[in-house]
């Protein structure tokens, strides 16, 4: 009887003790079991075929068989015979009769052995796992063919609009926007009739946001009712509450810089899980558009066709423009600089082109420094500037050329009052050749401010009859038309007496002094009172006068405006020692002779305030006072201005030890008392003389 494994189901020989294919130990040939029907149930035999040999009666209970049955029913003997009956699916009440397949006149042991041979366990493995298999497909089958699949193309508006080179991308899902808001509480925008100016009426939205549930049962095939389409459509349309827009996102690999014929890839983003849960599913969300249908649009160049135009002469040149006379209808021009005349060959003026245009578009959303685009009468226009302005500098040219005069070779200061209080006007010299075409003036020209070695700024306008002549001034005039040129202050201008000429004032003044000494003489004479003083008794006779000192009080005030009405500039004090003959003895007095504002001229000479003071002491000190502690004024001597101080000892003056009194008067002769007294007097004041001129 053949053999097989109970493992795996391979014949084996009566000789082998293991599978061949498995490797399980294999039961002797008298233990082989009996055959099995297809179904897996024992096989019916016949009466005589019942009883087992006693060798099948020993096979140990729970053995398998090749199909992995347990062998006890066989071979048990308690378990009792089996009895006959009919063959499974064989008629009631049939007769037993051979095994299907066996051999006429085969013993039904051996038609059993022939069905064994025929039931190859391999094969009976691979039909269940087909019939597993087409449950499994079936099944699959039957979810797969629930979903809804939708191309995402038809659910996606793509929208091309501006002119090409610069044109920009809308893909957005393609959903009426009323119902969008109505019904979703969504605000969007249609980029068709915003964007591309398409009429609303005539747009067709994708039927899969179709308002009318009749709409979406046609569009949604698999629904099973009008509410199931609507809550596939809703499933679509889910929304975002927290960004306010929908819930599947389009994106387009370019936005913008976009040429016809370029390709953009429009990509839906979705959550795959929630679509499932409304048995929908979305293909092709990643594809390919092409970009049609961009205008051919016009660059502009602002400035196309306008053209300022210049006449005159240079120098006085004028300019004239249309605020219209470009090439565009929508542009205008404004001058920026806002100077129309006095124009000189070479100046610039500066020009802005101003942008007039409804519904302008930028080129690109992120800079808008690149321009924009517009509709105008039907045609398509690029302003490339940022802003809806631009300028641009033109060169005044053309206009008739003069010859160039420098004035400052003819320009003469005129001054008033002295350094550093001068009042400075300025002309020009006679004989110039623009004498009578130009105005001349300085600037703060009467505010007293002026002083040697400052440079005063003059303003020089123009007449007509300068450009007429065939002139024009050298440099550029100011905001205000003015030339301006800077002028110096001469060295030899009037200036107030200082320190520096301290030591030329004398020589300066001689004759003025000269008089005022002889003035003073005849005053002295015959009077017992002079300028303060009162004396013993009249004066009979002029001894001696002489010149002790002099000294410069400079005014410390810098500024004009401070000086008080009384005030003086400077103080040019001599200081005097007279002698005096009265009828009854004699005398000596000090006498200050004061000048007031004492000027150096431009011609060298000096001059001064018309009222000289004269005033007398009776005491050296007395005098000296009045001049050295005048308030708020500095005071040199003149024989130390810009000198090394003197040295602690200084020899006294030899006019004071020089020349007595009675070599000058020979009645001192006749009344000798009289001639020691003015002696001794003379001694004393010499000696007090030598100390003052130490001191100072």
């Amino acid at each position: 009887m053949p053999r097989f494994c109970g493992n795996c189901g391979k014949a084996a020989g009566d000789a082998e003790r293991f599978c061949a294919g498995c490797g399980s130990p294999l039961p002797d040939a008298a233990e082989v079991p009996s055959p099995v029907e297809a179904s897996g149930e024992p096989a019916v035999q016949p009466a005589e075929a019942v009883q087992q040999p006693a060798e099948a009666a020993q096979q140990p209970a729970g053995e398998f068989n090749y199909f992995e049955q347990n062998n006890q029913t066989f071979n048990d003997p308690n378990a009792g015979g089996a009895q006959p009956g009919p063959v499974p699916g064989s008629m009631p009440g049939a007769q037993p009769g051979p095994v299907p397949g066996s051999m006429p006149g085969a013993s039904p042991a051996g038609a059993a052995a022939g069905a064994i041979k025929k039931l190859n366990p391999v094969l009976l493995i691979i039909g269940a796992a087909a019939i597993i298999l087409a449950i499994v497909a079936i099944v699959i089958v039957s979810r797969l063919t629930r979903f809804e699949k939708i191309d995402a193309k038809d659910l996606i508006d793509v929208d091309f609009v501006g002119p090409n080179g610069y044109g920009e991308c809308y893909a957005q899902l393609d959903v009426d926007p009323y119902f969008a808001s109505g019904e979703y509480d969504i605000s969007y925008e249609d980029y068709s009739i915003t964007k591309g100016g398409e009429e609303y009426d005539k747009i067709k939205y994708s039927p899969y946001f179709a308002e009318k549930k009749s709409k979406l049962e046609e569009a949604y095939k698999k629904a099973k009712s009008g509410g199931d389409a609507k809550d596939m459509r809703d499933a679509l349309l889910d929304t975002n509450k927290k960004t306010g827009t929908f819930s599947i996102t389009v994106k387009p690999s370019k936005t913008s810089g976009l040429k016809n014929g370029d390709k953009v890839t429009i990509e839906v983003k979705y959550d795959e899980d929630d679509l499932k849960d409304a048995n929908i599913k979305l293909l092709n969300t990643k594809y390919d558009v092409e970009v049609k249908g961009l205008a051919e649009a016009e660059t502009i160049d602002a400035f196309d066709g306008f053209a300022p135009s210049f006449s005159g002469l240079d120098g006085t040149g004028e300019c004239e423009y249309s605020s219209d006379g470009g090439k565009y209808a929508f542009v205008s021009y404004y001058m920026e600089d806002g100077k129309s005349w006095n124009l000189t060959n070479g100046d610039e003026l500066t020009f802005s082109a101003n942008l007039y245009a409804y519904d302008t578009y930028a080129l690109d959303e992120k800079d808008s420094s690149k321009g924009v685009w517009f509709t105008y009468e039907n045609k398509v226009y690029v302003w490339p500037y940022s802003g809806t302005s631009t300028t641009k500098k033109f060169k005044v040219d053309g206009l008739t050329p003069l010859e160039e005069y420098d004035p400052t070779d003819d320009i003469v200061l005129e001054y008033e009052s002295a350094s550093p209080f001068l009042n400075v006007s300025a002309k020009l010299k006679d004989g110039s050749a623009i004498a009578e075409d130009v105005y001349v003036s300085v600037e703060d020209g009467y505010a007293h401010k002026y002083k040697i070695g400052d440079k005063v700024k003059v303003y020089v306008s123009t007449y007509s009859s300068l450009a007429n002549n065939g002139y024009k001034l050298k440099g550029t005039p100011n905001a205000d038309g003015y030339y301006e040129y800077e002028i110096p202050i001469a060295d030899n201008a009037p200036r107030y007496a200082d320190e520096g000429i301290a030591k030329d004032i004398a020589d300066g003044i001689a004759d003025e002094v000269k008089n005022q000494e002889t003035s003073m003489k005849q005053e002295l004479q015959g009077t017992s009172y002079y300028k303060g003083v009162s004396l013993d008794s009249k004066v009979k006779k002029i001894t001696k006068m002489e010149q002790l000192d002099s000294f410069i009080s400079v005014n410390d005030i810098t500024d004009y405006e401070s000086l008080g009405w009384s005030s003086y500039v400077n103080y040019y004090n001599i200081l005097y020692k007279v002698e005096c003959k009265l009828d009854k003895g004699s005398a000596t007095l000090y006498v200050v002779m004061n000048y007031k504002d004492v000027i150096k001229n431009e011609d060298g000479s000096f001059s001064m305030n018309d009222y000289v003071e004269i005033t007398a002491y009776e005491k050296k000190e007395d005098a000296l006072d009045s001049i050295k502690n005048l308030e708020g004024y500095t005071v040199t001597n003149v024989k130390d201005a810009k000198e090394a101080p003197a040295p602690a000892e200084e020899e006294p003056a030899p006019a004071e030890s020089e020349a007595p009194a009675e070599s000058e008067a020979p009645a001192e002769t006749e009344a000798p008392a009289e001639t020691e007294a003015p002696a001794a007097e003379t001694d004393a004041a010499e000696t007090e003389a030598a100390k003052d001129s130490k001191a100072a």
